[in-house]
Parts: C-alpha cells; sequence; structure tokens
C-alpha cells in the first residue's frame, strides 16, 4: 500500500512541474522501497525521457538525485551554474533542495532518456516547483 500511495504522490508532482512545458516529457516510476526504519529514507528507481525540445520548469528536489543518461543528450543546469550538456553514458548528482534551474533536452529532433534514482524521506514529491 505505501508504494501505490508513493506512485499516486509521484503522479501528482510529476504532473504539476510537466503540465506547462512546451513538448511532452514522460516520467516513469520502475521502483520504489523503503529503507530499513532506522534510515528514514526510501529510494524511488525512475525514468524521464524528454520528446525533442523538451523542456522542464526550473525545479528542486527533496531528496539526493543522480542521474545517468540512457539515450540522446540532455542540458542540465544547478543553482543558476553554467549548464552542462550529458551525453548516453555520463551521469550527475543532485544534492537535496539545489534548484535545477535548466533541464531540457539537447535536440530538438531527437528524444533523450534518463535513469534516475532518487533517495528521500517517505512520501516526499519527488519535484518542487521553484519559486519564480
Amino acid at each position: 500500500m505505501k508504494w501505490l500511495l508513493a506512485a499516486l504522490i509521484f503522479s501528482i508532482s510529476t504532473t504539476c512541474l510537466y503540465a506547462e512545458d512546451t513538448k511532452p516529457t514522460a516520467v516513469t516510476l520502475l521502483l520504489s522501497k523503503e529503507f530499513p526504519k532506522e534510515t528514514g529514507n526510501e529510494g524511488r528507481m525512475l525514468t524521464v525521457e524528454f520528446a525533442p525540445g523538451g523542456v522542464s520548469k526550473p525545479h528542486s528536489h527533496p531528496g539526493a538525485i543522480f542521474a545517468y543518461v540512457l539515450e540522446g543528450s540532455v542540458v542540465s543546469g544547478l543553482n543558476n551554474e553554467e549548464a552542462k550538456t550529458y551525453k548516453t553514458g555520463e551521469c550527475w548528482y543532485e544534492e537535496p533542495g539545489c534548484v535545477h534551474s535548466v533541464s531540457r533536452n539537447a535536440s530538438a529532433t531527437e528524444k533523450a532518456r534518463l535513469l534516475v534514482f532518487f533517495v528521500t524521506q517517505p512520501g516526499k514529491p519527488v519535484v518542487i516547483p521553484a519559486k519564480e
């Protein structure tokens, strides 16, 4: 039942983040598992697929993010630092709470896919829209 609640929260939070993007971005929860109680955390594994030219609005994550590019290239910028392009086979880490100020597909003609591992407290949303 906890995984169902986590999936529902995840679905609502990602729909809110990506609902107004210029191109659709598909987020799929692959696995959600609560760690032993003494850690107070859970892990979630998901894929993020950016359509050609896909962009997401600035946002943050309440937990740690480990991202790996499965296909294509993505441009990622954290905390208003210079954005970097990551290609297939490359990865990065995001500290909890940092602002993902740039998040987009580097290509206007090909999709991009990420595998993301997220560590957070149970019940926390995956994404929090950045304050404008």
